[in-house]
Protein backbone atom coordinates (compact mmCIF):
# COMPACT_ATOMS: atom_id res chain seq x y z
CA UNK A 1 0.00 0.00 0.00
CA UNK A 2 1.06 3.53 -0.89
CA UNK A 3 2.16 5.71 2.27
CA UNK A 4 -0.39 8.39 0.99
CA UNK A 5 -2.68 5.41 1.23
CA UNK A 6 -1.94 4.73 4.73
CA UNK A 7 -3.77 7.56 6.56
CA UNK A 8 -6.79 6.45 5.05
CA UNK A 9 -7.16 3.29 6.07
CA UNK A 10 -5.64 3.37 9.83
CA UNK A 11 -6.59 6.86 11.14
CA UNK A 12 -4.28 9.07 12.83
CA UNK A 13 -1.61 8.64 16.26
CA UNK A 14 -4.49 8.76 19.37
CA UNK A 15 -4.95 12.68 20.00
CA UNK A 16 -1.68 13.65 22.63
CA UNK A 17 -0.12 10.33 22.93
CA UNK A 18 1.66 8.42 20.28
CA UNK A 19 2.56 11.48 17.82
CA UNK A 20 4.55 13.05 19.90
CA UNK A 21 1.38 14.94 22.00
CA UNK A 22 2.10 16.97 25.07
CA UNK A 23 0.42 18.01 28.32
CA UNK A 24 2.53 20.63 28.80
CA UNK A 25 1.19 24.44 29.34
CA UNK A 26 2.02 26.44 25.96
CA UNK A 27 4.74 28.27 27.37
CA UNK A 28 6.58 25.04 27.24
CA UNK A 29 6.11 24.23 23.61
CA UNK A 30 8.64 24.49 21.33
CA UNK A 31 8.85 25.13 17.08
CA UNK A 32 11.40 22.55 17.26
CA UNK A 33 8.60 19.50 18.87
CA UNK A 34 6.22 20.36 15.53
CA UNK A 35 4.23 16.63 16.60
CA UNK A 36 3.18 18.28 19.92
CA UNK A 37 2.16 21.26 18.54
CA UNK A 38 -0.15 19.77 15.78
CA UNK A 39 -1.45 17.40 18.17
CA UNK A 40 -2.38 20.39 20.19
CA UNK A 41 -4.27 22.09 17.97
CA UNK A 42 -5.60 18.75 16.46
CA UNK A 43 -7.15 18.43 19.88
CA UNK A 44 -8.41 21.96 19.58
CA UNK A 45 -10.39 20.93 16.83
CA UNK A 46 -11.64 17.81 18.29
CA UNK A 47 -12.87 19.97 21.35
CA UNK A 48 -14.61 22.34 19.28
CA UNK A 49 -16.76 19.13 17.75
CA UNK A 50 -17.09 17.59 21.17
CA UNK A 51 -18.90 20.88 22.25
CA UNK A 52 -21.35 20.05 19.16
CA UNK A 53 -22.05 16.50 20.26
CA UNK A 54 -23.45 16.72 23.57
CA UNK A 55 -27.22 16.84 24.19
CA UNK A 56 -26.31 20.19 25.89
CA UNK A 57 -24.09 21.58 23.23
CA UNK A 58 -24.39 22.49 19.42
CA UNK A 59 -27.53 20.47 18.80
CA UNK A 60 -30.53 18.99 21.11
CA UNK A 61 -30.99 16.19 19.06
CA UNK A 62 -28.34 13.99 19.35
CA UNK A 63 -25.65 13.08 16.49
CA UNK A 64 -23.23 10.50 16.61
CA UNK A 65 -20.38 9.30 14.27
CA UNK A 66 -22.96 6.77 12.93
CA UNK A 67 -24.63 10.28 11.22
CA UNK A 68 -21.26 10.72 9.26
CA UNK A 69 -19.62 8.32 6.39
CA UNK A 70 -15.80 7.46 6.99
CA UNK A 71 -14.96 10.47 4.87
CA UNK A 72 -16.78 12.76 7.53
CA UNK A 73 -19.57 13.83 5.70
CA UNK A 74 -23.16 13.13 6.49
CA UNK A 75 -24.35 9.74 6.08
CA UNK A 76 -28.14 10.30 7.32
CA UNK A 77 -29.31 12.76 5.27
CA UNK A 78 -29.00 13.77 1.50
CA UNK A 79 -27.99 17.24 0.02
CA UNK A 80 -31.33 18.25 -0.28
CA UNK A 81 -32.26 18.41 3.17
CA UNK A 82 -32.30 21.00 5.23
CA UNK A 83 -30.64 19.46 8.22
CA UNK A 84 -27.25 18.82 5.88
CA UNK A 85 -26.12 21.88 7.00
CA UNK A 86 -25.67 21.03 10.26
CA UNK A 87 -24.92 17.16 10.25
CA UNK A 88 -21.99 18.27 7.81
CA UNK A 89 -20.41 20.59 10.38
CA UNK A 90 -20.53 18.43 12.88
CA UNK A 91 -19.22 15.48 10.64
CA UNK A 92 -16.16 18.15 9.92
CA UNK A 93 -15.78 19.14 13.34
CA UNK A 94 -16.01 15.36 14.84
CA UNK A 95 -14.90 12.62 12.81
CA UNK A 96 -11.31 11.96 12.70
CA UNK A 97 -10.58 9.90 9.12
CA UNK A 98 -7.12 10.20 9.09
CA UNK A 99 -7.38 11.70 5.89
CA UNK A 100 -7.90 15.24 4.00
CA UNK A 101 -11.68 14.29 4.22
CA UNK A 102 -11.90 15.36 7.89
CA UNK A 103 -10.69 18.64 9.80
CA UNK A 104 -8.42 16.32 12.50
CA UNK A 105 -7.34 13.87 9.18
CA UNK A 106 -5.69 16.65 7.18
CA UNK A 107 -2.86 17.24 9.74
CA UNK A 108 -2.36 13.30 10.12
CA UNK A 109 0.70 12.33 7.75
CA UNK A 110 2.83 15.39 8.45
CA UNK A 111 2.20 15.00 12.09
CA UNK A 112 3.61 11.70 11.96
CA UNK A 113 6.45 12.13 9.68
CA UNK A 114 7.49 15.16 11.96
CA UNK A 115 7.24 12.82 14.98
CA UNK A 116 9.72 10.05 13.55
CA UNK A 117 11.99 12.77 12.75
CA UNK A 118 11.62 13.39 16.25
CA UNK A 119 12.20 9.92 17.14
CA UNK A 120 15.13 9.35 14.82
CA UNK A 121 16.71 12.44 16.76
CA UNK A 122 17.49 14.38 13.56
CA UNK A 123 18.14 18.01 14.38
CA UNK A 124 17.44 21.54 13.06
CA UNK A 125 21.03 22.07 11.57
CA UNK A 126 20.23 22.44 8.05
CA UNK A 127 21.41 19.66 6.52
CA UNK A 128 20.30 16.13 4.47
CA UNK A 129 19.00 13.50 6.61
CA UNK A 130 17.73 9.86 5.32
CA UNK A 131 15.22 8.63 7.52
CA UNK A 132 13.67 4.63 7.38
CA UNK A 133 10.03 4.78 8.06
CA UNK A 134 9.73 1.39 9.57
CA UNK A 135 12.26 2.46 12.50
CA UNK A 136 10.54 5.46 13.73
CA UNK A 137 9.00 3.52 16.51
CA UNK A 138 6.15 5.38 18.70
CA UNK A 139 4.69 7.40 15.72
CA UNK A 140 3.07 5.11 13.53
CA UNK A 141 0.90 1.67 14.11
CA UNK A 142 2.61 -1.52 13.86
CA UNK A 143 0.38 -2.23 10.79
CA UNK A 144 1.48 1.17 9.51
CA UNK A 145 5.25 0.40 9.81
CA UNK A 146 4.87 -2.75 8.08
CA UNK A 147 3.30 -1.53 5.57
CA UNK A 148 5.90 0.92 5.14
CA UNK A 149 8.65 -1.00 5.17
CA UNK A 150 11.59 -0.52 3.24
CA UNK A 151 10.33 3.53 2.51
CA UNK A 152 12.74 5.84 2.80
CA UNK A 153 12.68 9.82 3.37
CA UNK A 154 15.17 12.51 2.85
CA UNK A 155 14.81 15.22 6.13
CA UNK A 156 16.00 18.63 6.01
CA UNK A 157 15.31 20.98 9.09
CA UNK A 158 16.36 24.54 9.70
CA UNK A 159 15.85 26.98 12.34
CA UNK A 160 14.42 29.85 10.89
CA UNK A 161 12.92 27.56 8.47
CA UNK A 162 14.82 27.96 5.40
CA UNK A 163 11.53 28.01 3.30
CA UNK A 164 9.60 30.84 4.74
CA UNK A 165 11.02 33.04 7.69
CA UNK A 166 7.89 33.62 9.25
CA UNK A 167 8.57 29.97 11.01
CA UNK A 168 10.89 29.63 13.79
CA UNK A 169 11.52 25.79 12.45
CA UNK A 170 11.06 24.37 9.43
CA UNK A 171 10.88 20.96 7.93
CA UNK A 172 11.24 19.29 4.30
CA UNK A 173 10.18 15.76 3.88
CA UNK A 174 10.92 14.29 -0.13
CA UNK A 175 10.05 10.44 -0.28
CA UNK A 176 11.31 9.83 -3.96
CA UNK A 177 10.37 6.77 -4.04
CA UNK A 178 6.59 7.93 -4.56
CA UNK A 179 7.10 11.47 -6.20
CA UNK A 180 5.70 13.47 -2.61
CA UNK A 181 6.66 16.07 -0.41
CA UNK A 182 5.93 17.78 2.21
CA UNK A 183 6.88 21.17 3.90
CA UNK A 184 6.17 22.22 7.41
CA UNK A 185 6.81 24.91 9.46
CA UNK A 186 6.03 25.55 13.16
CA UNK A 187 6.10 28.66 15.55
CA UNK A 188 5.49 29.68 18.99
CA UNK A 189 4.67 33.22 20.02
CA UNK A 190 4.11 33.83 23.62
CA UNK A 191 0.88 31.49 24.26
CA UNK A 192 -0.05 31.09 20.77
CA UNK A 193 0.92 28.15 18.91
CA UNK A 194 0.72 27.86 14.85
CA UNK A 195 1.86 25.55 12.02
CA UNK A 196 1.53 25.53 8.11
CA UNK A 197 2.29 22.25 5.83
CA UNK A 198 2.19 21.90 2.08
CA UNK A 199 1.91 18.29 0.44
CA UNK A 200 2.67 17.69 -3.40
CA UNK A 201 2.71 14.79 -5.27
CA UNK A 202 4.43 15.10 -9.02
CA UNK A 203 2.75 12.16 -10.64
CA UNK A 204 -0.72 13.67 -10.09
CA UNK A 205 -0.24 17.41 -9.27
CA UNK A 206 -2.02 17.25 -6.27
CA UNK A 207 -1.32 19.78 -3.71
CA UNK A 208 -2.58 21.22 -0.55
CA UNK A 209 -2.29 23.84 2.22
CA UNK A 210 -3.01 23.23 5.80
CA UNK A 211 -2.42 25.72 8.71
CA UNK A 212 -3.70 25.85 12.78
CA UNK A 213 -3.06 28.15 15.02
CA UNK A 214 -4.07 28.32 18.86
CA UNK A 215 -4.01 31.00 21.61
CA UNK A 216 -4.15 28.46 24.62
CA UNK A 217 -4.77 31.23 26.87
CA UNK A 218 -7.73 32.81 25.50
CA UNK A 219 -8.77 30.09 23.64
CA UNK A 220 -9.15 30.90 20.15
CA UNK A 221 -8.75 28.87 17.51
CA UNK A 222 -8.07 29.42 13.66
CA UNK A 223 -8.02 26.38 10.87
CA UNK A 224 -7.52 26.72 7.46
CA UNK A 225 -7.18 23.86 4.44
CA UNK A 226 -6.75 24.62 1.16
CA UNK A 227 -6.79 21.12 -1.31
CA UNK A 228 -6.04 22.27 -4.91
CA UNK A 229 -7.08 18.58 -7.41
CA UNK A 230 -9.49 19.71 -9.93
CA UNK A 231 -7.47 19.73 -12.90
CA UNK A 232 -5.79 16.23 -11.34
CA UNK A 233 -7.37 13.17 -12.78
CA UNK A 234 -6.56 10.17 -11.36
CA UNK A 235 -9.64 8.64 -10.36
CA UNK A 236 -10.83 9.05 -7.30
CA UNK A 237 -8.54 10.17 -5.44
CA UNK A 238 -7.94 13.79 -7.98
CA UNK A 239 -10.89 16.07 -9.43
CA UNK A 240 -11.86 17.63 -6.53
CA UNK A 241 -11.31 21.00 -4.62
CA UNK A 242 -11.86 21.49 -1.04
CA UNK A 243 -11.71 24.94 1.19
CA UNK A 244 -11.96 24.60 4.69
CA UNK A 245 -12.35 27.88 7.43
CA UNK A 246 -12.74 27.68 10.92
CA UNK A 247 -12.64 30.59 13.34
CA UNK A 248 -13.70 29.12 16.84
CA UNK A 249 -13.79 31.21 20.60
CA UNK A 250 -13.27 28.80 23.51
CA UNK A 251 -13.25 29.35 26.66
CA UNK A 252 -10.74 28.56 29.25
CA UNK A 253 -11.29 26.63 32.04
CA UNK A 254 -9.55 27.07 35.39
CA UNK A 255 -7.10 24.26 34.93
CA UNK A 256 -6.09 25.45 31.89
CA UNK A 257 -8.31 22.72 29.04
CA UNK A 258 -10.66 23.89 26.90
CA UNK A 259 -14.31 24.29 27.38
CA UNK A 260 -17.56 24.63 24.94
CA UNK A 261 -17.62 27.07 21.84
CA UNK A 262 -18.24 30.99 22.41
CA UNK A 263 -18.23 31.79 19.19
CA UNK A 264 -17.44 30.01 16.07
CA UNK A 265 -17.53 31.06 12.49
CA UNK A 266 -16.67 28.04 9.72
CA UNK A 267 -17.41 27.85 5.99
CA UNK A 268 -16.53 24.79 3.75
CA UNK A 269 -16.69 24.35 0.03
CA UNK A 270 -16.21 21.05 -2.54
CA UNK A 271 -16.43 20.77 -6.23
CA UNK A 272 -15.94 18.18 -8.35
CA UNK A 273 -15.50 17.73 -11.98
CA UNK A 274 -14.39 14.56 -14.10
CA UNK A 275 -12.50 12.65 -15.18
CA UNK A 276 -10.91 12.21 -11.80
CA UNK A 277 -14.76 12.41 -10.37
CA UNK A 278 -17.65 10.83 -11.89
CA UNK A 279 -19.70 13.50 -11.85
CA UNK A 280 -19.89 17.49 -11.28
CA UNK A 281 -20.99 18.11 -8.03
CA UNK A 282 -20.53 21.69 -5.96
CA UNK A 283 -21.91 22.72 -2.18
CA UNK A 284 -20.96 25.18 -0.09
CA UNK A 285 -21.67 24.48 3.97
CA UNK A 286 -21.60 27.46 6.33
CA UNK A 287 -22.49 27.53 10.17
CA UNK A 288 -21.85 31.14 12.66
CA UNK A 289 -22.99 31.99 15.82
CA UNK A 290 -22.73 31.38 20.19
CA UNK A 291 -24.14 29.09 22.01
CA UNK A 292 -26.50 31.89 23.59
CA UNK A 293 -28.09 32.95 20.62
CA UNK A 294 -27.28 29.94 18.68
CA UNK A 295 -25.39 28.54 15.55
CA UNK A 296 -26.98 29.37 12.34
CA UNK A 297 -26.06 26.60 9.59
CA UNK A 298 -26.43 27.41 5.46
CA UNK A 299 -26.12 24.70 2.61
CA UNK A 300 -25.81 26.37 -1.24
CA UNK A 301 -25.64 23.37 -4.38
CA UNK A 302 -24.06 24.62 -7.57
CA UNK A 303 -26.18 24.47 -10.55
CA UNK A 304 -25.10 25.28 -13.99
CA UNK A 305 -28.49 27.60 -14.39
CA UNK A 306 -29.53 28.97 -11.24
CA UNK A 307 -32.73 26.88 -11.00
CA UNK A 308 -31.57 23.18 -10.35
CA UNK A 309 -30.01 21.95 -13.47
CA UNK A 310 -26.95 20.16 -13.29
CA UNK A 311 -23.58 21.64 -13.72
CA UNK A 312 -22.11 20.63 -17.03
CA UNK A 313 -18.80 22.44 -16.79
CA UNK A 314 -16.33 23.57 -14.38
CA UNK A 315 -16.89 27.54 -15.56
CA UNK A 316 -20.26 26.62 -13.68
CA UNK A 317 -19.04 26.66 -10.49
CA UNK A 318 -17.71 30.85 -11.40
CA UNK A 319 -20.92 32.16 -11.21
CA UNK A 320 -22.38 33.44 -7.64
CA UNK A 321 -25.92 33.20 -9.35
CA UNK A 322 -25.61 29.25 -9.86
CA UNK A 323 -25.20 28.47 -6.59
CA UNK A 324 -28.68 27.69 -4.97
CA UNK A 325 -29.49 27.58 -1.25
CA UNK A 326 -31.55 24.42 0.12
CA UNK A 327 -33.18 26.54 3.00
CA UNK A 328 -33.89 25.25 6.49
CA UNK A 329 -35.12 26.53 9.63
CA UNK A 330 -32.80 24.93 12.10
CA UNK A 331 -31.08 26.99 14.51
CA UNK A 332 -29.10 25.33 16.96
CA UNK A 333 -29.14 26.07 20.57
CA UNK A 334 -28.24 24.67 24.08
CA UNK A 335 -32.31 23.25 24.02
CA UNK A 336 -33.11 23.45 20.40
CA UNK A 337 -32.43 22.84 16.82
CA UNK A 338 -35.14 25.58 15.43
CA UNK A 339 -35.09 28.57 17.55
CA UNK A 340 -35.57 31.83 16.33
CA UNK A 341 -32.31 33.87 17.57
CA UNK A 342 -29.88 32.81 15.36
CA UNK A 343 -30.03 35.48 13.02
CA UNK A 344 -29.12 34.73 9.52
CA UNK A 345 -25.75 33.44 9.59
CA UNK A 346 -23.37 33.80 7.00
CA UNK A 347 -24.40 34.77 3.67
CA UNK A 348 -22.61 32.47 1.65
CA UNK A 349 -21.31 33.80 -1.97
CA UNK A 350 -22.42 37.32 -3.36
CA UNK A 351 -19.27 38.54 -4.83
CA UNK A 352 -17.54 35.69 -6.39
CA UNK A 353 -16.94 31.94 -5.45
CA UNK A 354 -13.53 32.18 -5.41
CA UNK A 355 -13.92 30.96 -2.11
CA UNK A 356 -14.13 27.28 -4.28
CA UNK A 357 -10.46 27.86 -5.28
CA UNK A 358 -11.63 27.95 -9.40
CA UNK A 359 -11.97 30.83 -10.97
CA UNK A 360 -12.17 31.07 -15.01
CA UNK A 361 -9.69 33.77 -15.23
CA UNK A 362 -5.93 32.83 -14.41
CA UNK A 363 -4.89 34.97 -11.18
CA UNK A 364 -7.81 35.16 -9.44
CA UNK A 365 -7.39 32.32 -6.98
CA UNK A 366 -3.74 31.78 -4.89
CA UNK A 367 -2.35 28.41 -5.00
CA UNK A 368 -1.33 26.10 -2.21
CA UNK A 369 2.16 26.83 -2.91
CA UNK A 370 1.75 30.72 -3.15
CA UNK A 371 -0.25 30.41 0.02
CA UNK A 372 2.27 28.64 1.86
CA UNK A 373 5.26 30.08 0.27
CA UNK A 374 3.62 33.62 1.92
CA UNK A 375 2.17 32.33 4.39
CA UNK A 376 2.55 34.68 7.59
CA UNK A 377 0.25 33.55 9.99
CA UNK A 378 -3.76 33.45 9.70
CA UNK A 379 -4.94 36.63 11.18
CA UNK A 380 -8.49 36.33 10.56
CA UNK A 381 -10.78 36.78 13.29
CA UNK A 382 -14.17 36.13 11.07
CA UNK A 383 -14.86 33.61 8.06
CA UNK A 384 -16.60 35.26 4.80
CA UNK A 385 -17.36 32.66 2.04
CA UNK A 386 -16.78 36.46 -0.14
CA UNK A 387 -12.73 35.64 0.71
CA UNK A 388 -10.61 33.48 -0.91
CA UNK A 389 -7.43 34.47 1.01
CA UNK A 390 -7.44 36.72 4.68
Amino acid sequence: MKIRNIVTVLGTCALLSACGGSDEPASEFSSDNPSALITEIAGAVANVGSSLTTTTGFRRASLTEDDCTEHADPASVSQSEGAYAGTLTYCKMTIDSGDPDSTQGRFAMIQKLSCAMNAAGIGFDGQDHSMEISSAGGCFTAEELEEMDGVTVKVTASQPASFNSHFDSGISIVIDSMGMSYKLGTKVTGETIEFASYEATEETGETGAFAGALDTSTGVLKVEARMHRIDCETSSRCGWNRHYRLFADMAVEADGSLGTIENMEFAYADIASPPGQNAYNGILVTAKGNMTDGIKARHWQATSDGAGAAVTAKTDYGTVSNWVEVPNTFCYTRTQDDASTCGSGDAGFTTNTYFTLYAASAGNVTSASDYFEGFDGLAFTSVSADKEAE
